[in-house]
């Protein structure tokens, strides 16, 4: 059987191979990808600060989501640096009660 794939290129050169969303280009994760870019975009342009849907912390990929989401936001300057700071923290200390939890 076959399905359309993402068509997002890695630094690399190559495709990503993910399956794509049903009438879509992109997979999922580079669908979000390219939607924070937009909004980003978006949110500069109105000198607004980027918003951010938290959702529960119990893996190390949405943690390392997360971390690449407020990244973007630092580096697009749509974030302010007490809360960014704040962001991470938090982060941290979900990766660190991920890790204690695993090797229990």
């Amino acid at each position: 059987m076959s399905y359309p794939t993402c068509n997002h290129r890695k630094d690399d050169g190559v495709l990503c191979g993910s399956p794509a969303l049903h009438g879509g280009k992109y997979c999922y994760f580079h669908t979000q990808q390219l939607i924070s870019a937009y909004y980003g975009a978006h949110a500069r342009r109105r000198r607004s600060t980027t918003r951010f849907a938290l959702p529960p912390l119990d893996d190390l990929r949405t943690i390392n989501h997360l971390l690449w989401q407020v990244a973007n936001a630092i580096a697009s300057d749509t974030i302010d640096y007490r809360r960014a700071d704040a962001m991470l923290t938090a982060l941290k200390m979900a990766s660190a009660e991920l890790h204690r939890s695993m090797k229990d």
